[in-house]
C-alpha cells in the first residue's frame, strides 16, 4: 500500500469514527434515522416506541406513542458480530403521515395540544405541503452506513476547505431537510407536556380552534398568534378565513377577527375591520348607557351629518340630551369656524339651525382642533382658545434631512413646499399607487428615526398620465384637539359658565387667565369616546383622534376601520344614523338600582335614632354602676349580647319573611317600650342586678334585630353596585352625629345635670314620634317569599319536646350548668375553700360570664345554618372559583397532582371566605366594644369624678368617632357635582370639608377656646389625615386594622410617666389615642362588612347576616367578660388595664396583618395607584 492509499484509508476510518461519535448530537439525527432504518430483529410483543420528532417531516402527524404489536416496525439494534457497522438495516421504513383532510377541521383537539397553543413563540404546526407523503424509498438515502461511508469518502477526496464544509453541513443537517422546513428544536423545550411527547397542532387544527366560538377567547387568539408564526400564501389564506368567520358573532368573535387582521397587517396585507353584528352593537351601546364616558368627541362631516350640510333637528336634540345626561359632548372638525374664501361653509354655518338652548352645553373645535369655541347666552359663538402650531427649528432640520434622503431615492421633486406646519413634495410621474404608498412609508420611517411622529400621506393625482403623485404631511391633525380638550376640559367648562353669565371683554380675559392657572384633572382615555367615519386607508383624519387618547373607545360610522387601532369598532349603521344611535345611548337615563326614597328614609330615621342612642349610651353606665358596681356592670355588658347570640339566626329568618317596612317599624315600636323599662323600674324601686340583666337581655336582642334588619336590606335598597358607598355613608352618618353631639355640643352635660333616666324618656319619645312614622312611610312593603318547603305531618308537642331534648341535651346541659355556676359561684367557692386551694385567676374565671358565653355559642354552632356558613354555604359562587375548578380538573387530568393540590388550597380559601370574614369581624368587635363601652366610662369617672363624668365620656366617644370619621370620609366615592366657574367637584369633597370644619370647631370650642390659629391648624391637620387615608385600599385598611389600637399605649405612658410629656394631660392623651384607634377601626369595619355582603348570596342574606351577627355578639360578650375579669383582678384598675390592653392589641394587630392573604378578591395592593 503506497503512502497516498494509506493516508486515504486512515482518513476514511478517522472520518467514519468521528461521524459516528457525534451522530446523536447533530440537528439531522432524527431525519437520518427516518431515512435509513431498514432491518433488524423483531421487537418484543407489546413494546411501545416513543415518537421521535422528525425535523424535516410531518412532525404534527406523529402520534404520541406507537404500539408495534403485530407489525413489522422495529427499533434499530446492534449485532455483536457487526459492531464496526454503525447501524443495522431495518425491515420497514418509517413514513410520514398525510396531512389531515377537511373533516379534521371540526375534530376536537387534545388538552395537550390546546395547552401548546398558549406558547406562541415557537412555530407549532407544519404547512400542508410539508405534510404530504414522502417520496418512494428508492429516491431516498438507503442506510446510515452508506451515508456515513459516502460522506467519509467525500471528506477524503475533497481537499478544499469549502468542499469539506459543504459535506459536513449536508451530513449534520439531515441531507435533504430544507431550512424553511425545520422546527426549532430548542423551542420545544418550553412547550408544556402533560405526559410523553404530544403531536403539535396542524395549521388546520389551529384554524378550527380560532373560529370555534365555544372556546375561550384567550385560547382562540393564541391559535391566531401561532398561525401567524408561519409564512407563505397558505398562512395568509388561513388568517383571512379566520377573519371572515362568525360575522354575526359577539364580542369574543370580533376580537378574534381583529387579531387575525392584525396578524395579516404584520405580513403587509391590510384589511379593514368589518362592522360588528347587531347584537354586539346593542351590547356596546348598552355599555355606553350604563358606564357613560366623561367626554364624547364627534367628527361632523359624514359622521353627524353629510358633508357640508346643516345639522338636523334630531341630531341637535340628541347632542343636547347627551350633554344633559352628564356627558360633555363636543364636535371636532377639519373645517374652519371663519370662512377662508367666499363660498366656504364653516362649521358654525352648519350649526346655525341649533337653538341657543341646544348650543349652551356644546364645545366646538375647528381647524383640526386648533380653535375652540363655546356659545353665548344668545347662541352666538365665542372663541376661547386658539392654538398656533408650527414646526420647531429641530423639526425643520429633521424634515430637511429626511427630504434629502428621499431625493436620493426618488429624485428631485418638481414641486416642494415647506410651510409653518406642513410639508409637500411630488414624486416621479408614473409611479403606481403601491409605489406611492411605499414612498410615504419610507418618508415616515425617516422622520421617525429623527424623532418626528407624524402621518405621511401618499396620494395619487386624478390624472395619472399628466400629474405626479405626491406626499404630504402636517403637524396639525385632530389629535391636537383631543389632547387639548382632555387636558383643558375644566378650563373650557369654566369659560362656558363665564360666557353664560354675560361676561365679556377685559373681565372675561382676566377670568381666562385665572382659569388657566387653576388645577385641572385630565380626562382619562378610558373615559373618552371618539366617533368618526375616517379610520382606514388614506382617509385617516378621524384615526388621528385616537392618537390623542390612546386606548379610548373609538366607534366608526364610516363602515371601515384599521385593525391596528386599539379599541376601535365599526358600527353597522353609517353616518348620521349611527351617530344618532350613539347619542341616544349617551343621553338615555341609567336605570338606578337604588330605591332613593327608602335610602333617604333610612338615613333620616337613623339620624334621630342614633342621637337618642348616644344620649342613653352615656346615661346607662351611670344608672347601672351605682346599683351593681363596675364588676357587675361588666357582667351586664357581657351577658346582654347573649340574647343576641341566641336569637341572631331567628332574626335572620324573620327578616327573610318580613318586608323592610314591617321589620324596621316593628323594631322602632319595640324600642319605645324598651326605653320606658328602666325609668319605670327606677320609679318602682326594683333596680337590681337581675332586673338590669333582664333589660340587658332584651336590649341585646333588639340591637341584634336592628343591625340584622338594616344590614340585610341595605343591599336590596341600595343595589349591589352601591353597597360600599351606602355602607360608608351609613357609618359616616353614625360618626358625624357622635362627633357633633359628644365632642362639639357636649350632650353628656344633660346626664350630669339631670337624672340619667330622663335620657331614656327622650329616646322613647323620639322613636314613637319620629323614627317609626318615617320608616312606615318610606320603606318598601315588599314581602319576601319564604322558601317553599314540603308540608310536614303534625307532630304532638310531647314528641317535639323529646326530639328537641334528644338532639340538644348536651348544649342545654352545658348552658344550664354555666348559668348555675355564675349565679351561685360565690357560695360554691366559699363552700369549697376549706377543701380546695383554688388559684386566684381560676376563681375569677368561674365568677365571670365566659362559661355561659362559650356554652351558648357551642349551642348556636350546632345549628344547620351556622354549619352551612362555616363550610362555605350561602356564598355567591365567584368566577374565580369556577376558573379554579376548571384548572384543578385540567391538572388532575394531565397528571399534575402537586399543582392540583395547590389550586385546591386556593379554591378552599375562596369557598370559606364568608367564614373567614365572620371571624375577622368578630375579632374586630372583640377589640373595639370593650374599649368603647367599658373602659371609657371607667376612665371618665376615674379621671374627673361623678360631677363631670358624662361630659368627659361624651368627649372620649366623640374623639373615637372623629378619628373614624376622618378615615371613612376619605374612602367615600360620591358622584361629581359641577359648580359654576369652579368646575366638577367629587361629592366626597363636601363631606371631607365638613370633617375639617368639625376639627376646627372642636379645637375652637373645646381644646383651645377662642383660638382661630389653632382652629385653622386643626382643619389643615384633618385635611392632611384625610389625604393620607385616601391612599389606602380596602386591603390596606384590613391589614393595618390592629395598628391603630396600639395607640392606647400613649395615655398609659403619660399616666405612668408624667415627666415624659409634662404639658400633656391624661385626658388629652387619651383623646388623641382614641382619634388614632377610630381612624383605623372605621374603614376596616366598613371594608369587612362590604366584603361579607358582596360575597353573600342574595337569597339567604338575612340568615347569613343573622349568623354573622350572633358570632359578632359572641365576640363582644367575650371581650366584655375578659375586660371585667381583668378589672376585677387588678388593683388599682387604671392605669394597668391600659397596658394590658396594649399587649392584647399587639396580638390582634398581628392577626389582621395576615388577614388579606385569607380574603381573596381584595385589592392586590395596600395603596391606591397614582392616577
Amino acid at each position: 500500500m503506497n503512502s497516498a492509499s494509506l493516508r486515504r484509508t486512515l482518513s476514511k476510518a478517522l472520518s467514519t469514527g468521528l461521524c459516528a461519535s457525534i451522530l446523536l448530537l447533530t440537528p439531522g439525527t432524527q431525519e437520518l434515522f427516518a431515512q435509513t432504518v431498514r432491518t433488524g430483529p423483531t421487537a418484543a410483543p407489546g413494546m411501545t416506541v416513543p415518537a421521535v420528532p422528525v425535523l424535516g417531516g410531518a412532525l404534527n402527524a406523529a402520534p404520541s406513542n406507537l404500539n408495534i404489536t403485530g407489525t413489522n416496525l422495529v427499533l434499530p439494534t446492534l449485532s455483536p458480530t457487526t459492531l464496526p457497522k454503525p447501524v443495522i438495516q431495518a425491515k420497514t421504513q418509517l413514513t410520514a403521515v398525510a396531512a389531515p383532510n377537511a373533516a379534521a377541521l371540526s375534530a376536537p383537539i387534545s388538552a395537550a395540544k390546546a395547552e401548546i397553543l398558549l406558547q406562541p413563540k415557537a412555530r407549532l404546526y407544519q404547512p400542508a405541503e410539508q405534510n404530504s407523503t414522502r417520496a418512494p424509498p428508492a429516491q431516498q438515502a438507503a442506510t446510515a452506513k452508506e451515508v456515513l461511508e459516502t460522506s467519509a469518502e467525500s471528506l477524503a477526496k475533497d481537499e478544499t476547505p469549502a468542499g469539506r464544509q459543504q459535506t459536513l453541513e449536508t451530513l449534520f443537517t439531515g441531507g435533504k431537510a430544507a431550512a424553511s422546513d425545520a422546527v426549532d428544536a430548542s423551542s420545544l423545550d418550553s412547550v408544556p407536556q402533560a405526559s410523553g411527547l404530544h403531536a403539535l397542532p396542524s395549521l388546520g387544527e389551529l384554524e378550527s380552534i380560532a373560529v370555534d366560538s365555544a372556546r375561550p377567547e384567550a385560547e382562540r387568539k393564541g391559535a391566531v398568534e401561532n398561525i401567524a408564526q408561519g409564512e407563505g400564501a397558505e398562512v395568509q389564506d388561513s388568517l383571512q378565513r379566520v377573519a371572515a368567520a362568525n360575522p354575526e358573532g359577539g364580542a369574543a368573535d370580533y376580537e378574534v377577527h381583529r387579531a387575525a387582521l392584525r396578524a395579516l397587517a404584520g405580513k403587509g396585507v391590510i384589511l379593514s375591520l368589518r362592522p360588528v353584528s347587531k347584537t354586539h352593537a346593542a351590547e356596546i351601546l348598552a355599555r355606553l348607557t350604563q358606564n357613560k364616558p366623561d367626554l364624547a368627541i364627534f367628527d361632523y362631516d359624514d359622521t353627524l351629518q353629510k358633508w357640508n350640510t346643516p345639522i338636523s333637528p334630531e341630531t341637535a336634540a340628541a347632542l343636547k340630551a347627551s350633554n344633559d345626561a352628564g356627558v360633555r359632548t363636543m364636535i371636532l372638525t377639519d373645517r374652519p369656524d371663519v370662512a377662508q374664501k367666499p363660498g366656504d361653509t364653516t362649521i358654525l354655518d352648519s350649526l346655525q339651525p341649533m337653538s341657543a338652548e341646544q348650543k349652551a352645553g356644546l364645545i366646538v373645535q375647528s381647524s383640526r382642533g386648533t380653535r375652540t369655541t363655546v356659545f353665548n347666552r344668545d347662541g352666538s359663538a365665542r372663541l376661547i382658545d386658539s392654538n398656533d402650531v408650527s414646526w420647531t427649528e429641530s423639526e425643520k432640520t429633521a424634515i430637511t434631512d429626511a427630504a434629502a434622503v428621499m431625493a436620493e431615492r426618488y429624485g428631485k421633486p418638481s414641486r416642494e413646499e415647506f410651510t409653518a406646519y406642513t410639508y409637500f413634495r411630488t414624486l416621479r410621474l408614473g409611479l403606481s399607487k403601491a409605489e406611492t404608498e411605499a414612498a410615504a412609508a419610507a418618508l415616515q420611517d425617516e422622520l421617525k428615526t429623527r424623532g418626528i411622529d407624524v402621518e405621511v400621506i401618499g396620494r395619487m393625482p386624478k390624472d395619472v398620465q399628466k400629474d405626479e403623485p405626491y406626499l404630504s404631511l402636517s403637524k396639525i391633525d385632530k389629535s391636537i384637539g383631543v389632547r387639548w380638550t382632555r387636558s383643558n376640559l375644566a378650563f373650557a367648562e369654566r369659560m362656558m359658565d363665564a360666557v353664560k353669565l354675560g361676561l365679556s371683554g377685559r373681565w372675561l380675559e382676566r377670568l381666562a387667565g385665572l382659569f388657566r392657572r387653576l388645577p385641572s384633572r385630565p380626562v382619562a382615555a378610558e373615559k373618552t369616546l371618539i366617533v368618526g367615519d375616517q379610520f382606514f386607508g388614506a382617509k385617516v383624519t378621524d384615526r388621528n383622534m385616537t392618537k390623542g387618547a390612546p386606548g379610548a373607545l373609538a366607534l366608526s360610522v364610516g363602515g371601515t376601520a384599521d385593525p391596528r387601532i386599539d379599541n376601535v369598532f365599526v358600527l353597522p349603521e353609517n353616518g348620521a344614523a349611527g351617530s344618532l344611535s350613539i347619542l341616544g345611548a349617551l343621553g338615555r337615563a341609567v336605570p338606578s338600582e337604588m330605591n332613593k326614597k327608602a335610602v333617604l328614609g333610612l338615613f333620616s330615621s337613623r339620624t334621630a335614632s342614633i342621637a337618642s342612642f348616644i344620649l342613653t349610651g352615656i346615661a346607662y353606665p351611670f344608672i347601672a354602676v351605682p346599683v351593681v358596681g363596675w364588676a357587675g356592670f361588666g357582667a351586664l355588658m357581657a351577658l346582654g349580647p347573649l340574647a343576641a347570640i341566641a336569637t341572631g339566626p331567628l332574626n335572620g329568618l324573620l327578616v327573610d319573611r318580613l318586608s323592610a317596612r314591617n321589620a324596621m317599624t316593628l323594631n322602632a315600636v319595640i324600642k319605645v317600650g324598651m326605653n320606658l323599662v328602666l325609668p319605670i323600674m327606677a320609679a318602682a324601686g326594683i333596680l337590681n342586678f337581675w332586673t338590669l340583666l333582664a333589660a340587658s337581655f332584651a336590649n341585646g336582642w333588639l340591637l341584634s334585630s336592628v343591625m340584622t334588619t338594616e344590614n340585610a336590606y341595605i343591599k336590596s335598597l341600595a343595589g349591589k353596585k352601591n353597597i360600599s358607598t351606602v355602607n360608608g355613608l351609613v357609618w359616616m352618618n353614625y360618626l358625624a352625629i357622635q362627633v357633633v353631639l359628644g365632642l362639639l355640643l357636649g350632650v353628656g352635660q344633660i346626664v350630669d345635670a339631670w337624672d340619667p333616666n330622663i335620657a331614656f324618656l327622650i329616646s322613647a319619645a323620639v322613636h314613637a314620634l319620629i323614627v317609626a312614622p318615617i320608616l312606615w312611610f318610606t320603606m318598601p312593603n315588599i314581602r319576601r317569599e319564604a322558601p317553599a318547603t314540603p308540608e310536614k305531618p303534625s307532630v304532638p308537642l310531647k314528641s317535639r319536646i323529646l326530639d328537641f331534648l334528644s338532639k340538644n341535651w348536651l348544649p342545654a346541659l352545658l348552658l344550664a350548668g354555666a348559668a348555675a355556676l355564675y349565679a351561685f359561684s360565690a357560695p360554691l367557692l366559699a363552700a369549697a375553700a376549706p377543701f380546695v386551694t383554688m388559684p386566684a385567676m381560676a376563681a375569677v374565671l368561674l365568677k365571670s360570664t365566659l362559661p355561659m358565653t362559650a356554652a351558648l355559642m357551642y349551642w348556636i354552632s350546632r345549628g344547620s345554618s351556622f354549619k352551612s356558613l362555616w363550610n362555605g354555604g350561602g356564598r355567591e359562587v365567584s368566577e374565580t372559583e369556577k376558573a379554579l375548578e376548571a384548572k384543578i380538573a385540567e391538572a388532575q387530568k394531565a397528571g399534575r397532582p402537586d399543582e392540583a393540590k395547590e389550586l385546591g388550597k386556593e379554591l378552599k380559601k375562596n369557598q370559606v371566605r364568608l367564614r373567614t370574614t365572620m371571624l375577622y369581624l368578630g375579632l374586630a368587635a372583640l377589640m373595639f366594644y370593650p374599649l368603647s363601652s367599658f373602659l371609657l366610662p371607667l376612665m371618665a369617672q376615674t379621671l374627673v369624678g361623678a360631677a363631670a363624668k358624662g361630659m368627659l365620656l361624651g368627649q372620649f366617644s366623640g374623639s373615637l368617632f372623629f378619628g373614624n370619621l376622618i378615615s371613612t370620609s376619605a374612602q367615600a366615592k360620591l358622584p361629581e357635582v359641577r359648580i359654576p366657574l369652579i368646575g366638577r367637584v367629587p361629592g366626597q369633597r363636601f363631606i371631607q370639608a365638613a370633617v375639617a370644619a368639625m376639627g376646627a370647631a372642636w379645637v375652637y370650642l373645646r381644646v383651645a377656646p377662642g383660638s382661630l390659629p389653632l382652629a385653622a391648624a386643626a382643619a389643615l391637620v384633618s385635611l392632611g389625615l384625610i389625604a393620607l387615608s385616601g391612599k389606602l385600599t380596602n386591603r390596606g385598611w384590613v391589614k393595618l386594622f390592629g395598628v391603630g389600637f396600639l395607640a392606647v399605649l400613649f395615655p398609659f405612658l403619660v399616666w405612668t410617666m408624667p415627666a415624659l410629656i409634662p404639658f400633656l394631660t391624661v385626658q388629652t392623651a387619651m383623646m388623641l389615642s382614641l382619634l388614632a384607634v377610630g381612624m383605623f377601626f372605621g374603614p376596616g369595619q366598613v371594608s369587612l362588612n362590604s366584603y361579607f355582603q358582596q360575597n353573600a348570596g342574595q337569597g339567604k342574606m338575612g340568615s347569613l347576616i343573622g349568623i354573622q351577627g350572633s358570632f359578632t355578639n359572641t365576640a363582644i360578650s367575650v371581650g366584655y367578660g375578659l375586660i371585667s375579669m381583668a378589672a376585677a383582678a387588678l388593683s388599682p384598675v387604671l392605669p394597668p388595664l391600659l397596658g394590658l390592653l396594649a399587649a392584647a392589641y399587639l396580638l390582634g394587630a398581628f392577626a389582621f396583618w395576615r388577614a388579606p392573604s385569607k380574603l381573596p378578591g381584595l385589592p392586590s395592593t395596600m395603596t391606591r395607584p397614582k392616577s
